[in-house]
């Protein structure tokens, strides 16, 4: 049997498609050998490592509103400080070091002194979380060692690469990216938000075609910010895994 790597990708609230996913896999007992995620790919990721109960953390992810994860600060290096976000996935995947996760797991980072991605496998996880979710700008960067860490996405938002250098021979990659589509857009905000959606997404079909198997859940026209609509994105999670399930159970001989 091949070593299968599971690679989530970032796309804020969208990553909720991932717990349906992961649901459908677990059930199908596709086996999951790693997990390497970043953005709230590693959020989603580092607790299912960790062994929470995927019902208990759709019910959790339900709930959630960007109150119980943004934490403002009046710092100039960033929006919110990110102890709230740290402290989440404290309570969902509990005080563990990456050693005492149930799976091998890697949270994905991006430094911003050497523009390169950096793959954490050490320490607390939850810490490690949070810096691959730190949004520049809206996020304090998180000091690690000699470095600073900002989101994973800045580096690409799928990180097929990284799990196979934690010795993935099959990865199955999935990608929550995209965006709203605007006809028109009416300043700035809008203008350079689309730019920077357009690299990104660019970078990720590049990523992307380097996985073993790729699944792609119907979530682009859905916001980013919104974690009110989590019913609708696990249901997509769900979806795109059981209209995945004859092919990749065939790739993987089952």
């Amino acid at each position: 049997m091949k070593k299968v790597g599971l690679a989530l990708g970032g796309g804020s609230a969208r990553g909720l498609a991932h717990i349906g996913l992961l649901q459908v896999l677990e059930q199908e007992e596709i086996p999951i050998d790693l997990v390497v995620g970043t953005s709230i790919g590693s959020l989603v990721g580092a607790i299912y490592a960790a062994g929470t109960n995927l019902d208990y953390l759709a019910e959790i992810a339900r709930q959630l509103n960007w109150k119980q994860i943004l934490d403002p600060s009046f710092s100039r290096m960033g929006l919110c400080r990110g102890d709230k976000l740290q402290q989440l996935v404290r309570v969902l995947a509990g005080r563990k070091s990456f050693r005492q996760l149930r799976l091998p797991f890697a949270a994905i980072a991006c430094d911003l002194k050497s523009g390169r991605e950096v793959i954490l496998r050490e320490g607390e996880v939850a810490r490690a979380v949070r810096a691959s979710c730190s949004l520049p700008g809206v996020f304090k960067p998180v000091p690690w060692d000699e470095q600073l860490l900002v989101d994973g996405g800045v580096c690409g938002r799928l990180p097929v690469a990284a799990a196979r250098k934690l010795g993935a021979q099959f990865v199955l990659a999935v990608d929550v990216g995209g965006w709203p589509k605007h006809d028109t857009m009416s300043n700035v905000f809008d203008i350079l938000s689309q730019t920077f959606h357009i690299f990104e997404s660019r970078l990720a079909v590049e990523q992307g075609s380097e996985a073993d198997f790729l699944i792609t859940p119907e979530v682009g026209h859905i916001g980013p910010e919104r974690l009110d609509l989590a019913d609708q994105l696990i249901a997509a999670g769900k979806e795109a895994a059981q209209a995945a399930l004859p092919e990749l159970q065939k790739l993987l001989g089952r």
